[in-house]
Protein backbone atom coordinates (compact mmCIF):
# COMPACT_ATOMS: atom_id res chain seq x y z
CA UNK A 1 0.00 0.00 0.00
CA UNK A 2 1.27 3.48 -0.75
CA UNK A 3 0.21 5.26 1.74
CA UNK A 4 1.93 8.57 0.98
CA UNK A 5 0.99 9.78 -2.02
CA UNK A 6 -2.38 8.81 -0.84
CA UNK A 7 -2.02 11.80 2.05
CA UNK A 8 -1.75 14.26 -0.78
CA UNK A 9 -5.53 12.38 -2.62
CA UNK A 10 -7.04 12.06 0.69
CA UNK A 11 -10.65 14.27 0.83
CA UNK A 12 -12.46 15.05 4.24
CA UNK A 13 -16.39 14.64 3.62
CA UNK A 14 -18.72 16.17 6.31
CA UNK A 15 -22.11 14.92 4.07
CA UNK A 16 -22.26 12.02 2.11
CA UNK A 17 -24.90 14.24 -0.42
CA UNK A 18 -24.23 11.48 -3.21
CA UNK A 19 -22.16 8.50 -1.44
CA UNK A 20 -22.10 5.92 -4.55
CA UNK A 21 -22.03 2.32 -3.78
CA UNK A 22 -19.64 0.03 -1.80
CA UNK A 23 -19.22 -2.99 -3.85
CA UNK A 24 -19.23 -6.67 -2.71
CA UNK A 25 -15.71 -6.14 -4.05
CA UNK A 26 -14.66 -3.13 -1.93
CA UNK A 27 -16.22 -4.74 1.54
CA UNK A 28 -13.72 -7.89 0.52
CA UNK A 29 -10.74 -5.75 0.21
CA UNK A 30 -11.44 -3.31 3.09
CA UNK A 31 -11.57 -6.78 4.75
CA UNK A 32 -8.48 -8.52 3.23
CA UNK A 33 -6.35 -4.79 4.27
CA UNK A 34 -7.74 -5.04 7.62
CA UNK A 35 -5.71 -8.08 8.02
CA UNK A 36 -2.98 -5.80 7.21
CA UNK A 37 -2.81 -2.90 9.50
CA UNK A 38 0.58 -2.18 11.27
CA UNK A 39 -0.45 -1.45 15.40
CA UNK A 40 1.69 1.52 16.99
CA UNK A 41 1.10 -0.58 19.88
CA UNK A 42 0.65 -4.30 18.98
CA UNK A 43 0.14 -5.82 22.38
CA UNK A 44 -3.41 -3.69 22.54
CA UNK A 45 -6.06 -6.07 21.47
CA UNK A 46 -7.95 -4.26 18.39
CA UNK A 47 -10.93 -5.01 16.48
CA UNK A 48 -12.92 -3.38 13.38
CA UNK A 49 -16.59 -3.68 12.55
CA UNK A 50 -18.28 -2.87 9.40
CA UNK A 51 -21.73 -1.72 9.73
CA UNK A 52 -24.38 -0.15 7.71
CA UNK A 53 -25.01 3.62 9.25
CA UNK A 54 -28.61 2.91 10.11
CA UNK A 55 -26.84 0.37 12.62
CA UNK A 56 -25.21 3.87 14.52
CA UNK A 57 -26.52 7.19 15.70
CA UNK A 58 -24.53 8.66 12.89
CA UNK A 59 -26.94 10.11 10.22
CA UNK A 60 -24.49 11.87 7.81
CA UNK A 61 -25.60 10.10 4.20
CA UNK A 62 -23.36 7.26 4.34
CA UNK A 63 -23.39 3.91 3.23
CA UNK A 64 -21.30 2.15 6.08
CA UNK A 65 -19.42 3.02 9.42
CA UNK A 66 -16.10 1.82 10.56
CA UNK A 67 -16.18 1.03 13.91
CA UNK A 68 -13.25 0.75 16.14
CA UNK A 69 -13.00 -1.44 19.45
CA UNK A 70 -10.20 -2.08 21.92
CA UNK A 71 -8.73 -2.82 25.20
CA UNK A 72 -8.74 -0.05 27.26
CA UNK A 73 -4.75 0.09 28.25
CA UNK A 74 -1.75 1.97 27.68
CA UNK A 75 -1.99 4.63 24.84
CA UNK A 76 -5.36 2.99 23.33
CA UNK A 77 -6.47 5.93 22.11
CA UNK A 78 -2.86 6.61 19.97
CA UNK A 79 -2.99 2.82 18.98
CA UNK A 80 -6.56 3.91 17.43
CA UNK A 81 -5.13 6.98 15.62
CA UNK A 82 -2.40 5.25 14.27
CA UNK A 83 -4.74 2.28 12.53
CA UNK A 84 -7.29 4.60 11.36
CA UNK A 85 -5.37 6.47 9.87
CA UNK A 86 -4.12 3.49 7.96
CA UNK A 87 -7.78 2.89 6.99
CA UNK A 88 -8.27 6.91 6.11
CA UNK A 89 -5.33 6.35 3.11
CA UNK A 90 -6.63 3.19 2.18
CA UNK A 91 -10.36 4.34 1.58
CA UNK A 92 -8.75 7.49 -0.13
CA UNK A 93 -6.52 4.92 -2.74
CA UNK A 94 -9.77 3.03 -3.66
CA UNK A 95 -11.91 6.53 -4.06
CA UNK A 96 -13.90 5.96 -1.18
CA UNK A 97 -14.94 9.61 0.53
CA UNK A 98 -14.52 9.05 4.77
CA UNK A 99 -15.48 11.31 7.65
CA UNK A 100 -14.16 10.68 11.23
CA UNK A 101 -16.91 10.96 13.25
CA UNK A 102 -16.26 11.31 16.68
CA UNK A 103 -19.89 11.60 18.52
CA UNK A 104 -21.98 8.47 16.80
CA UNK A 105 -22.70 5.29 19.04
CA UNK A 106 -23.22 2.22 17.59
CA UNK A 107 -25.39 -0.53 18.64
CA UNK A 108 -22.88 -2.67 20.17
CA UNK A 109 -20.80 -0.83 22.28
CA UNK A 110 -18.62 -3.53 23.14
CA UNK A 111 -17.49 -7.08 21.27
CA UNK A 112 -15.05 -9.67 22.40
CA UNK A 113 -14.26 -7.96 25.55
CA UNK A 114 -13.17 -5.09 23.72
CA UNK A 115 -14.98 -1.45 24.22
CA UNK A 116 -16.09 0.77 21.29
CA UNK A 117 -13.24 3.99 21.22
CA UNK A 118 -14.38 6.02 18.19
CA UNK A 119 -16.52 7.24 15.67
CA UNK A 120 -18.17 8.67 21.27
CA UNK A 121 -16.35 11.62 23.74
CA UNK A 122 -17.14 14.23 25.65
CA UNK A 123 -13.33 15.53 26.20
CA UNK A 124 -11.29 16.98 23.61
CA UNK A 125 -7.87 15.39 25.26
CA UNK A 126 -9.76 12.29 24.38
CA UNK A 127 -9.68 13.26 20.57
CA UNK A 128 -6.32 14.68 20.75
CA UNK A 129 -4.55 11.62 21.76
CA UNK A 130 -6.25 9.81 18.69
CA UNK A 131 -4.59 12.57 16.80
CA UNK A 132 -1.52 12.12 17.93
CA UNK A 133 -1.67 8.46 16.55
CA UNK A 134 -2.92 9.68 13.20
CA UNK A 135 0.19 12.32 13.20
CA UNK A 136 2.61 9.52 14.54
CA UNK A 137 1.59 7.21 11.31
CA UNK A 138 2.03 10.08 9.24
CA UNK A 139 5.58 11.04 10.02
CA UNK A 140 6.45 7.43 10.11
CA UNK A 141 5.04 6.87 6.04
CA UNK A 142 6.77 10.02 5.12
CA UNK A 143 10.47 9.73 6.74
CA UNK A 144 10.54 5.99 5.18
CA UNK A 145 9.35 7.81 1.73
CA UNK A 146 11.82 10.00 1.92
CA UNK A 147 14.28 6.77 2.82
CA UNK A 148 15.26 8.59 6.43
CA UNK A 149 15.77 5.72 8.66
CA UNK A 150 14.81 6.03 11.88
CA UNK A 151 14.46 4.23 15.28
CA UNK A 152 11.28 5.75 17.30
CA UNK A 153 10.55 5.51 20.91
CA UNK A 154 7.47 5.51 22.39
CA UNK A 155 6.67 6.83 25.96
CA UNK A 156 3.15 6.94 27.72
CA UNK A 157 1.19 10.14 28.88
CA UNK A 158 0.86 9.18 32.30
CA UNK A 159 -0.49 13.27 32.10
CA UNK A 160 -3.44 15.01 33.42
CA UNK A 161 -5.64 16.81 31.74
CA UNK A 162 -4.20 20.21 32.98
CA UNK A 163 -0.49 19.58 31.24
CA UNK A 164 -0.04 21.48 28.20
CA UNK A 165 3.03 19.98 26.84
CA UNK A 166 3.81 15.96 27.08
CA UNK A 167 6.55 13.71 25.76
CA UNK A 168 5.05 11.22 23.57
CA UNK A 169 8.04 9.66 21.33
CA UNK A 170 11.90 10.44 19.83
CA UNK A 171 12.68 9.37 16.59
CA UNK A 172 16.47 8.84 16.29
CA UNK A 173 17.50 9.54 12.57
CA UNK A 174 20.13 7.58 11.15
Amino acid sequence: MDFYNQIFKRKSFHLFSDPGRITLEDMEAIKAFSKSVAPLYPDIKISVKIVPESETTCKRGAEYCLLFYSEKKGEYLRNIGYIGEQFDLYFASRNIGALWYGIGKPEQMSIDGLDFVIMPADKVLYYNRIDIGIFLFLLDICLEHEGISFKKELYNENADDSVEKVVIAKYKLA
